[in-house]
Parts: C-alpha cells; structure tokens; sequence
C-alpha cells in the first residue's frame, strides 16, 4: 500500500492522472474510495490525489489522544508537502469540507482553489445551528465513545429523517461504489471514532476567520439537505474573499455519488476558470 510519513503518521494515499494537482478529502468515518471512484473522470485532467484522514481507513488510528480540524490540516499540508505538489485544488465533502475551510485559513497561500461540499461553519449563529451543532453534535460525542458505531451512524440516519422531506437513502450506492473500487478498509476502532467525533464538535466551538481564506471557493449542496447546510454554504461563500455557492438539484448529502456527472461538470467549470486566471 502506497502511504507516506506526515506529521507523525503514515498516511495511505492513492494518486490518478497526470496535471494540475486535485487533493479529494473525504468525510467522518468514511475513506478515500467513494471520492475516488467518483471523481476518477477528472484524472484525464488533473492528477487526483485520494487519501484516508488520520482515524479513518488505512491510514489508521494513531496515539495522540485528541484530534482537531487543525491537526487534520497540518496532515493535510505535510501530505502536499511529501507528495510535492504544487498548488493544489482542494475538494472536501462533508468533514473534509469544514477541513477544507481550517485548511484555508492555516494555509492560506498553499491551495490554488478550495471546494467544500456538504459541509457546515461554526460562523453560523441561528438558533437552529445551535440545537444541531450544540446539542446533537455533543450528543454524537458522547455517544462514540460507549455505543457501537453502528448504532449511532443509524441514529445519525433517523435524525436527518426528521430534518429533512424525501430524504433519500443512498447507502447501497455508496456501498456498491466501495465495493467496486477494490479491497475492503478496516473502519475506524471505536477510539478512533470517538477522537474524530470529538474534531467536529471541537470545529463548532468558535468563529474562524474566513476572510483569511483568499483562494476562490466554491460551496456545494444538494438541495435536499437540511436547511442549515444552504445556510452555511451562503456564510462560508460571503464570508472568504473570493467564493461562490452551488447547489445540486435532485441530490442530498452525498452529492457526488446521486449526481456524479453534474458534479464532475461543476468541478470542471470551477477548476477550469481558476487555472485560467493563473
């Protein structure tokens, strides 16, 4: 297995295509083979690089007893760094989209464009991010560290079907995109799952300086994701020098996998425009 050693911990990695560099992070408790998958077309143009975050996949738990977005981003800086790239684009869904922001903000010289889909900002204030973030957030917490992780991701579900109308399960698409790409990955231990459930609670603490981010940013959702995420997506895109939203019609929260093709199409156009103006 490809892996290289990044801030401490040897990170698992896989890289397609020949071009401008593409760095896809993936979500909580996830890794590297839905994005790559779903992303792989974009490899006749770029060189897409998939990786599994620390905690996940076969990059693995490590034995540092919290996790953070920031220690995320510093592995993913350490990647870019080992890997010698120059200037990559960015993409992130879900976890890897609030990564994607903390990434920004630390390193605001190194990213040539950030795209952050599915993803939410702790410089949201209304009272319904505060029940979510606040409340379900810290209940996912502490349920991580003493419930099978099973069990909560199947709570995790019955929430999102109360937040959301027609809300549409894709967990068998996801699964046959695993499938598809090769070897099973090992989930996370149930430590590993309560250090990265403890990173997105930690995330949501503070505001950050999203005016410290000056690459162009691109916010995408599905527009059958709960409410806060449109929400979030217009803050992050307001709120950064250069950004701008999108949303993806017909899809929910795993954009790329319920609408691959109009993804690949918004990524393209977005990428294509900021390699233009270079």
């Amino acid at each position: 297995m490809p892996t290289v050693r990044t801030n401490g911990v040897d990170t698992y990695y896989e890289r397609y295509g020949d071009g401008p560099p593409l760095i896809a992070v993936h979500g909580a408790l996830s890794d590297h083979r839905v994005l790559a998958e779903q992303l792989r077309p974009l490899a006749d143009t770029y060189e897409l690089v998939v990786y599994d975050v620390r905690g996940h996949g076969h990059t693995g738990g490590t034995d540092r007893s919290t996790y953070s977005m920031d220690l995320f981003a510093d592995d993913l800086e350490a990647l870019i760094e080992a890997l010698g790239l120059d200037r990559p684009a960015v993409v992130g869904h879900s976890m890897g989209g609030m990564l994607v922001q903390a990434y920004g903000v630390r390193y605001p010289r190194t990213p040539r464009a950030l795209v952050a889909a599915g993803a939410h900002t702790p410089n949201a204030r209304h009272p319904r991010d505060w029940l979510y973030f606040r409340v379900y957030a810290r209940l996912m917490y502490r349920l991580s560290s003493v419930v099978p992780r099973d069990r909560v991701m199947a709570l995790a579900t019955r929430v999102e079907d109360l937040l959301v109308d027609d809300r549409q399960d894709v967990g068998d698409r996801i699964e046959e995109v695993r499938t598809a790409h090769g070897e099973a990955v090992p989930d996370p231990e149930r430590a590993e799952f309560h250090k990265v459930s403890r990173a997105v609670l930690s995330f949501f603490a503070d505001p950050i300086d999203l005016e410290a981010i000056t690459a162009p940013t691109l916010l995408v959702y599905g527009e059958r994701e709960p409410d806060t995420t449109a929400r979030h997506a217009a803050i992050v895109a307001d709120g950064v020098q250069d950004g701008r939203s999108r949303t993806i019609a017909g899809a929910g929260h795993a954009v790329h996998v319920e609408r691959p093709s109009t993804v690949e199409s918004v990524l393209r156009e977005f990428l294509g425009e900021e390699q233009c103006d270079e």
